[in-house]
Order: C-alpha cells, then sequence, then structure tokens
C-alpha cells in the first residue's frame, strides 16, 4: 500500500511541475504558474530588499534579479521532476530496476539518482529497468527530460534575449 502512495505522490509531483512549465513555458500568462509564478514573487521580494540596503548601486542588484530567476526556474523543474521520478521508481529499487553491477541499493537518494539519470536520454545510469514496467517509466521519464529539456531551453533564450 506504500509503494502505491509513494507511486501516486510522485505521479502527483511530476504532473504538477509539468502542468507549471506548461503554463510557464507555452501558455504563458501573468499569474497562471503554479510553482514559478510564486517562486519568481518571492525572489523580487528578496531582490528589492537587497536592492533598497545596496543603496547606490540599487539598479545593479535588481538587474541580477531576471536571470536569477531564470535559473531558480531550471532549477526547481530540475528538481521537481527528479523526485517526482525518484518517488516512482523507489518503491521497484531491487526488483524492477536493478544496479548494473552488484547488489542494487534501496535508499532514497538512491532512487532520487535512477530518477534524474532516468530523465537524461543518454543512458547512462548505473541503474536499468528489468520489467516491462519499470521499461515505460524509464521510457516516458526520458521523453519528459528530452521535451522539458527543450522547452526550457528555448524560454530561456527568449526571455534572455528580452533581458538583454
Amino acid at each position: 500500500m506504500v509503494a502505491v502512495l509513494e507511486r501516486a505522490l510522485g505521479v502527483l509531483v511530476m504532473g504538477i511541475v509539468l502542468l507549471d512549465v506548461f503554463l510557464t513555458v507555452l501558455y504563458a500568462r501573468i499569474g497562471t504558474g503554479l510553482i514559478a509564478e510564486r517562486a519568481a514573487h518571492l525572489t523580487w521580494m528578496v531582490f528589492r530588499r537587497a536592492a533598497d540596503a545596496a543603496g547606490t548601486h540599487r539598479g545593479a542588484v535588481l538587474s541580477f534579479c531576471g536571470p536569477v530567476i531564470l535559473l531558480l526556474y531550471v532549477l526547481l523543474w530540475a528538481v521537481g521532476l527528479t523526485l517526482g521520478a525518484g518517488l516512482i521508481i523507489h518503491p521497484g529499487l531491487g526488483i524492477g530496476v536493478q544496479a548494473g553491477n552488484g547488489p542494487t541499493p534501496t535508499g532514497v537518494f538512491t532512487a532520487l539518482y535512477a530518477g534524474g539519470s532516468s530523465m537524461a536520454i543518454v543512458g547512462a545510469s548505473d541503474f536499468k529497468p528489468t520489467t516491462d514496467a519499470y521499461r515505460l517509466v524509464y521510457l516516458v521519464n526520458s521523453l519528459i527530460g528530452m521535451s522539458v529539456t527543450s522547452l526550457v531551453l528555448t524560454y530561456v533564450m527568449q526571455v534572455y534575449g528580452a533581458l538583454r
């Protein structure tokens, strides 16, 4: 039962992150993001306070806010997708997902590593799926990773051009 709940939570986390990427990158309307919008607002508040304390360097401090927000978006989305994938893979460590050599560790950090590396399409992970269900999970994760990477890179290039 715990394994089912853990997988369901992983799907929920990934769904929220993917919806946030969609709303921020593809829909791009002010106030529609779930995570990114709030993170940007919080970051702006921090930078405004830092700029107030900077005195004559206020403009210079504020000029870093946009790039920091872009980096924060990428970090939040990557961590969220890694966490979601790790929660999905964790119950299958040692059963449906095996280490390439030796015994398979079953800890949370191992699951996060396996989840994060399953997002890459290069297949350089120490872990491999051994059941059809986990092969499908790895396939979907790599498609999600490839798609989100392409979307985020395009978004960053567009926004960075506007920031310049």
